[in-house]
């Protein structure tokens, strides 16, 4: 038998219960800055794939983004995050050069590189990786500054696709530090 919603106001916590609460809140925030905690090490992530990039004179944008999307507390999950997230960048980066070689500029360009990465993506069965490739297609072809020379536009596409890349690797040595995760609901003592 299921339980029956009750309609009306429902009363509201004792005090008492809502003090646990916060208490309760507060501790797990603190928690949270635990070396072995996924937010500590998703900042760590975070920062270390900034610095490389800063130091190897890539974007720093694209590897902290690149960090903070494949991370996840699962070192497997991570694990394969990465490697989807690094295929379908090559292949939105491939697109790009390539539409780019042929001499489209602008959103001609844009149109046919996204055309061209959905159906490489179709093609392979690579559903998660759809996205990430489609923006790594935006990412390289829709620029707000002057055109670029054909060599300028390799010289970014190669630019953000190692910023990619080494935000993932950062991310992977990361995953394999040992942690744990709170568990998202913890029990209620009543």
């Amino acid at each position: 038998m299921y339980p029956v919603p009750v309609a009306g106001p429902q009363p509201s916590p004792s005090p008492a219960r809502r003090r646990r609460s916060l208490a309760t809140a507060l501790r797990d925030a603190v928690l949270a800055w635990s070396p072995r905690a996924y937010e500590f090490r998703l900042v760590c992530a975070a920062v270390i794939a900034g610095l490389l990039a800063r130091w190897a004179h890539l974007s720093m944008l694209w590897a902290i983004v690149s960090a903070i999307l494949v991370l996840q507390p699962d070192p497997q999950v991570t694990q394969r995050n990465t490697l989807i997230r690094f295929i379908a960048t090559l292949i939105g980066g491939a697109a790009s050069v390539g539409v780019v070689a042929l001499g489209l500029r602008g959103v001609p360009a844009f149109a046919v590189a996204l055309v061209v990465t959905c159906t490489v993506c179709a093609a392979l069965a690579l559903e998660d990786g759809l996205r990430p490739a489609c923006v790594a297609t935006a990412v390289l072809l829709i620029r707000s500054d002057a055109p670029a020379t054909q060599a300028d536009e390799l010289r970014f596409a190669i630019d953000r696709i190692l910023a990619v890349t080494g935000g993932g690797f950062v991310s992977l040595l990361i995953a394999q530090i040992p942690g744990w995760r709170l568990p998202a609901h913890p029990p209620s003592v009543d």
